[in-house]
């Protein structure tokens, strides 16, 4: 009679040897009868005994209910009697979900609530708070503000966009790694409630490759080049020696190198500058372009293409597709610098 929430608020009744009474529940009222008033009044006093009240909700309303009972001989109705029924909350469990999400490789993804797929029952109240570590990953790093996680962390949603997992450098693939975690709530656990989901779910992580960026390291030589006598060039300068060149990683090794640049800077001369690579003469003039021929397969049919702007020349040298490495060295360290224009050079600092 006080308090009544639809939805929520619902009486039973349960006949067990109370003769022939029966309950219907409408609305907040639960009405008895004995058809034809065969009951006893033994029975009718278990019966009032026998109406419970039950909540359907997982968030009901904690207002105190008032119940009523009165009763009816049939042809007068009698006193009307209270009870007061207080409803008190009880936490139910958060749930996650297992999920997974694609990170790119070498690059650590932060978290946030939605990659943990966690939810709260009900969604109104309370809210989502700390996530527990069950399991580490197995590869990789799993680190908080930069330092390293421990297994049973707790760690506070608030703090979820500093929690980065790192997989190990230059290592990928699906599946590559996972975390166990439950997720916890702000309910407490007061009155039998769960504040903890009762199951650990898993986050999986599916590392993408990316191309690592190939790597050439040279020991510079250059030094002086001194023009010849008369008619004939000097002797060119090698510029390079070549320490290694690898294409990437030990995960890139079978890729190919494709292409690698020069510039040359500070040019005077013209097409008496050159470069010799493979026995080749590579003018230093804008749009001067060669493929070479050499017994070498290795070095054979390289092109080189030459563009100048501003006194700097960008040579494009691109050996063949199945060239391997051991191409690039011989062109590396066979790289010279001659200037054929005896008598007239124009004295300065190529780089």
């Amino acid at each position: 009679s006080g308090g009544y929430v639809a939805g929520q608020d619902v009486l039973s009744f349960t006949n067990v040897g109370m003769g022939n009474i029966a309950g219907t529940y409408t609305n907040g009222v639960m009405s008895l009868s004995s058809e034809g008033g065969t009951a006893t009044l033994a029975q009718w006093q278990a019966a009032l005994r026998a109406v419970a009240y039950h909540n359907t909700s997982n968030d009901p309303s904690a207002t105190a209910r008032t119940l009523s009972y009165g009763v009816n001989d049939g042809v007068a109705s009698g006193n009307t009697v209270t009870a007061t029924v207080n409803v008190t909350a009880v936490n139910d469990a958060p749930t996650g979900t297992s999920h997974t999400i694609t990170v790119d490789e070498d690059a650590p993804p932060s978290f946030s609530t939605p990659d943990l797929g966690a939810a709260d029952a009900p969604a109104a109240t309370p809210t989502l708070s700390p996530v527990v570590i069950t399991a580490l990953p197995a590869v990789g790093t799993l680190q908080l503000n930069g330092v390293n996680v421990a297994l049973n962390a707790v760690i506070p949603v608030a703090d979820l966009g500093a929690l980065a997992y790192t997989p190990a450098l230059n290592a990928n693939g699906n599946s590559y790694a996972s975390l166990g975690f439950q997720v916890r709530d702000s309910g407490g656990t007061a009155n039998g409630g769960i504040d903890t989901s009762v199951n650990a779910n898993t986050l999986t992580f599916n590392v993408t490759a990316i191309n690592d960026a190939p790597e050439i390291s040279v020991a510079s030589l250059g030094g002086d080049y001194t023009e010849g006598l008369g008619s004939n060039p000097g002797a060119p300068v090698f510029l390079f020696d070549v320490l290694s060149i690898a294409t990437g990683p030990f995960n890139e090794s079978a890729q190919k190198l494709t292409q690698f640049t020069l510039t040359v800077s500070g040019l005077q001369d013209g097409a008496n500058e050159v470069l010799l690579l493979a026995n080749n003469v590579v003018q230093l003039t804008d749009g001067f372009s060669v493929v070479t021929s050499n017994a070498n397969p290795e070095i054979n049919n390289v092109a080189y293409s030459v563009s100048v702007s501003g006194g700097v020349a960008t040579v494009t040298v691109t050996p063949t597709a199945d060239s391997p490495l051991s191409a690039f060295v011989s062109l590396m360290e066979g790289l010279r610098y001659r200037n054929d224009n005896n008598g007239a050079i124009v004295p300065g600092t190529r780089v």
